[in-house]
This record gives structure tokens, sequence and C-alpha cells, in this order.
């Protein structure tokens, strides 16, 4: 008899921190840190919408959290992706735009982010062979925006 209570403790415990674990790892903030290879801490909270699904899994995740200036330092320091300071090149600033204005302007709770002068920012090209044609697109972006303290983030699938 004791040998069943302490069989069923042991798998209650072990499904416990299966869960736990289950969870931690498909959070948006585990999902963006291995998209993009960039530290986001477990604890910083954000908002995000994503419509992927279906059978091809195309969709669009944006994302946004507030930093403070230790999240900044921490996301720019702790990552093993380099952040960029200089202007984006305006290829990319083309495509993340026209993807952004199409999904989100209706509702007006997400700004411009190719617009953002003051930003550092990380891209990943996604798409097979590495071309960025009008046709398909994969890609990642994500923004801090240095003047607001914000955290923008844009992973598309075409």
């Amino acid at each position: 008899m004791k040998k069943k209570k302490y069989f069923i403790r042991s798998m209650i415990v072990i499904l416990l921190l299966l869960s736990i674990y289950i969870i931690n790892y498909n959070s948006i903030n585990k999902k963006i840190s291995r998209d993009l290879g960039v530290h986001i801490p477990s604890s910083l909270k954000i908002e995000y919408k994503d419509s992927h699904g279906g059978f091809l899994g195309d969709g669009m995740t944006l994302a946004k959290a507030n930093l403070n200036d230790k999240q900044i330092k921490q996301l720019l320091d702790k990552s093993e992706t380099k952040w960029t300071k200089e202007p984006m090149p305006l290829e990319i600033r083309q495509i993340v735009s026209v993807r952004y204005n199409e999904k989100l302007n209706d509702k007006g709770d997400y700004k411009e982010i190719s617009d953002i002068n003051n930003k550092y920012w990380v891209f990943k090209n996604r798409t097979p062979q590495g071309r960025l044609s009008h046709i398909t697109r994969n890609y990642s972006v994500a923004i801090i925006d240095i003047d607001t303290n914000i955290f923008y983030y844009v992973k598309f699938d075409s």
C-alpha cells in the first residue's frame, strides 16, 4: 500500500514538473528568444497577437513590451545575436513597414516601427535561399525604441 501511494505521488510530481516545463517552453518570451537568439527575460510582460496556424502555418506574430533601462541593457548585453544601432537598410524597412501596416493600423495599438529613428534592431531572414521576394517572405525582426523604451517584435511567415 505504501509503495502504491509513493508511486502515485511521484507520478503527480513528475507530471506537475513536466507541465511547468512545457508551459515555460511555449511562452512567447522563450519563442522570441529561440527565434532571434536574443535574451528575453521570462519576467518581461509581453503583449502579443499571433495569427499563425492552419495547414501551412502562415501568419504573423506581433509583440510589444515596455522596458526599463536595466532590461534594455540586459537585452543588448546577454543576447547571442548582435543588436544593430545603425539605421535599418531601406529594403528591410520597406518589408517590415508594409507587413506591419497591413495587419495592425486598423486598431492603432502599435506604431509604425520602421519609422523609429533612435533604435536597436535585429533582423533574421528565414526565407529559403535567403531571398526576400515579393511572393514569399519569412522573417523576424525585433526593435528596441530607445526614446520610449518599448520592445517590438514581428515574425512573418508566408
